[in-house]
């Protein structure tokens, strides 16, 4: 089985329900407006209970389910010769909200003989810009995980364009020890008349921040242990090692196998 929830296709299903909420509600206005009902009670059928069930619902269900999910373990999941950060909640929520964004202007107008498709000179362009904000976001968040993959011979970014980093090329100068309440990390990539800077999206994971970290310039400075990342020993052991670093507690708080084992070759959503 896979090793956490299908946090964004959950998160996308309701995405989905709260945009069809948000572009009926023009429908609903015009069809129980002020001039079949008391202006009062219009407002709160045609405009504010739509609205508010449009905006709140997504958010209130997922937040339900992903509750279980808050805390991120300090430990990776081991699989296929490495260790994977995978995706976390938060990729969920980020779907919703900068999905609603992209949807905020209603497609609809009315007309003539009923609702017609948005032609108005200055809600046209807007909802052009919130679509195109809102669904780069949106599709930055669908970015395919894992968040990070380290291997004994590379550090994997995931994402659209999954990008390897050889340890052998991070520069060791450039990488300060881990500070407490970090949540952005850097590495320096230097390689034969190139050099180039990779953000880690540590925040994005469902490993302990502070662990991953720390993990990463474990590694860095110690090659001899590289040869057997991906194994259970080398997780108890790198665990045992880094102590309490967590931003939760300490990193041998729990066993060492923090994420159930997946089938071979499936990657978290």
């Amino acid at each position: 089985m896979s090793p956490l929830p299908p946090f964004r296709q959950i998160a996308v299903v309701l995405l989905a329900v709260g945009v069809l909420l948000r572009q009926a509600q023009p429908f609903l206005w015009e069809a129980y407006g002020p001039e079949r009902l008391d202006y009062l009670l219009a407002l709160v059928v045609g405009f504010l209970l739509p609205l508010s069930a449009a905006l709140v619902l997504p958010y209130a269900v997922y937040g339900w389910f992903a509750r279980r999910h808050r805390r991120r373990p300090a430990s990776f999941l081991v699989r296929d010769g490495g260790f994977d950060a995978p995706v976390s909640a938060l990729s969920g929520r980020r779907i919703i909200m900068f999905g609603m964004l992209a949807f905020a202007v209603p497609v609809t107008e009315s007309g003539a003989h009923g609702r017609q498709p948005l032609t108005d000179d200055l809600m046209l362009p807007l909802g052009v810009v919130l679509l195109l904000a809102g669904g780069t976001m949106v599709a930055d968040a669908l970015r395919p995980g894992p968040v990070l993959r380290l291997t004994p011979d590379h550090l994997v970014l995931g994402g659209w364009r999954r990008r390897q980093v050889r340890w052998d090329t991070i520069a060791r100068s450039d990488m300060p020890p881990p500070a407490p309440g970090d949540t952005t990390f850097h590495v320096r990539e230097v390689q034969p008349g190139r050099v180039r800077w990779h953000n880690l999206p540590v925040d994005l994971s469902h490993v302990d921040t502070a662990f991953l970290i720390s993990a990463v310039h474990h590694y860095t400075f110690h090659p001899e242990h590289r040869a057997a990342i991906g194994t259970e020993a080398e997780l108890h052991r790198l665990r045992a090692s880094l102590g309490d670093v967590s931003s939760a507690g300490p990193a041998v708080s729990g066993p060492s196998d923090a994420f159930p084992s997946p089938e071979p070759g499936r990657s978290n959503a």
